[in-house]
C-alpha cells in the first residue's frame, strides 16, 4: 500500500513539473495564441464618417488592424481605437 501512495505522489510531482515548464513558456503561448485565434484585439487603422446632426459626426465604417490583417465593417455607430473582435463575422480585405 505505501509504494502505491509514492507512485501517485511521484506522477503528481511529475505532473507539476511538466506544468511549471509549460507556464513558464506563457509568453511564446500567448504569441502563439494571437496569430492563431481569430478571435483578438484589433487596432483601428482608419474610419470614414460624415457631418451629422448638429455638428456631430456619423460614422460610417471602420477598418481594424489584428493577427489576421485588415478587418473591415460598412456600418458603425462608433470606432473605438481597440476593439476584442471575431475577425470570421467580418469582411476581409
Amino acid at each position: 500500500m505505501n509504494t502505491r501512495k509514492g507512485h501517485v505522489f511521484g506522477m503528481l510531482g511529475a505532473g507539476f513539473h511538466v506544468l511549471g515548464h509549460i507556464i513558464a513558456q506563457w509568453k511564446l503561448i500567448v504569441i502563439v495564441a494571437f496569430f492563431v485565434s481569430p478571435v483578438g484585439p484589433h487596432l483601428r487603422w482608419e474610419y470614414e464618417y460624415r457631418a451629422g446632426y448638429n455638428g456631430y459626426r456619423a460614422h460610417v465604417g471602420c477598418t481594424y488592424l489584428g493577427s489576421r490583417g485588415f478587418v473591415s465593417f460598412a456600418s458603425a455607430s462608433q470606432c473605438p481605437v481597440l476593439v476584442w473582435m471575431d475577425s470570421r463575422k467580418w469582411r476581409i480585405e
